[in-house]
């Protein structure tokens, strides 16, 4: 078994170049990334291209938000099942159902809202796919400035204000 003989500290590195890339974040949305499947075991309702896009139309209240959704399927392209790609202000999704028990969906919002995510997936899996459950849930922030943080993680960096939040790793070359 060996054993660590050296150990080294974050204040042994130069992190001003890390500082600087972790302030240039600049969040711009929100992606999650969904994947559904169907409990064998509970397999209620028949399903299509048209199931899918009605469980998609019911996401967005009538009149209360324009959408514009696409479809492809089978006449677009070999093989089964379909894609939905639909567009709105602030957001856009891609469904992709296989023809059978799995369905991939993606949704973007310009807004940081897990929430929205959340019920979206939720009332589209609500009345006609109630036999599909989330096997998979994933979130990543978009934006410029290589984002890895989400900005309720990050915040806003102001330089006018020394007392604007910094990562704990940076304390030493801040001081």
């Amino acid at each position: 078994e060996k054993k660590a003989t050296n150990f080294f500290l974050a204040s042994d590195y130069d992190q001003t170049e890390p500082l600087k890339q972790y302030r240039s974040q600049t969040s711009l949305g929100h992606q999650s990334v969904f994947q559904l499947e169907r409990d064998q075991g509970r397999k209620v309702s028949a399903i299509s291209s048209s199931v899918i896009r009605e469980a998609l139309e019911s996401v967005f209240p009538s009149g209360k938000i324009t959408v514009k959704i696409e479809q492809f399927d089978g006449e677009t392209f070999d093989g089964d099942g379909c894609l939905f790609l639909a567009f709105w202000a602030g957001g856009s999704s891609m469904i992709l159902w296989d023809g059978r028990n799995h369905i991939d969906m993606n949704l973007f919002t310009d807004v940081e809202s897990n929430e929205f995510a959340t019920k979206f997936v939720a009332t589209f899996v609500k009345k006609k796919l109630s036999d599909f459950e989330i096997k998979l849930h994933d979130e990543q922030p978009r934006g410029i400035g290589r984002v890895v943080n989400f900005e309720e993680d990050v915040g806003t960096f102001d330089e006018s204000d020394p007392d604007d939040y910094d990562p704990h790793w940076a304390k030493t070359i801040i001081n």
